[in-house]
């Protein structure tokens, strides 16, 4: 529907019901407006199902489950993780089933993203996002958390978020990063 033309006059009449001029301005709905229009959008807090949204370093990805239950469905949602699928499998005991489950639900799930580069990866570097999430970035257990070398590792890695977020996300769209503290 995003291409329609006019429909032809009718008796010599321009645009008027009668004519069509109704289905016409139906016909110029913008498709995030008509994917809404179609189906009952469903929020969560900050986020809508009519968002396209990518969830980044998701763990075990119970978050991006969460959206995608709340939604009914995972169609618009990227997950991400920093591990292979192999290593999440180790690390969580409900990373497989929670994968699998989005992946039913029509969701994309991603392993081994990096979030100080992933707007080159192949998947990723075409698409944009309404919201783009990083819950609780962590650069990895190099020390103690209060240590000079860790503070920076860490102010590294959301610093990279930052400059890889803002390559992917939409003009109106908006990042969100959430800390422990």
């Amino acid at each position: 529907m995003a291409h329609c033309t006019p429909p032809p006059p009718q008796h010599g009449k321009v645009g008027g019901a009668g004519a069509g001029g109704d289905s016409w301005r139906r016909c110029r709905r913008s498709p995030l407006r008509e994917m809404a229009r179609s189906r009952r959008v469903k929020w969560l807090n900050h986020y809508s199902s009519a968002q396209t949204i990518l969830i980044v370093g998701d763990g075990d990805f119970s978050f991006s489950l969460a959206l995608a239950t709340a939604f009914g469905s995972g169609e618009n949602l990227v997950a991400t993780s920093l591990d292979s699928y192999e290593v999440l499998a180790h690390k969580y005991t409900k990373a497989q089933s929670n994968a699998m489950e989005l992946k039913r639900m029509g969701a994309k799930v991603l392993h081994g993203i990096s979030a100080k580069s992933m707007m080159r990866h192949s998947y990723l570097e075409t698409r944009r996002f309404h919201r783009i999430v990083f819950n609780f970035p962590h650069a990895g257990f190099n020390g103690k958390e209060y240590e000079m070398h860790v503070v920076i590792l860490h102010r590294e890695l959301v610093k990279g978020f930052f400059g890889n977020a803002r390559e992917l996300l939409l003009p109106d769209g908006e990042i969100h990063i959430s800390h422990k503290t």
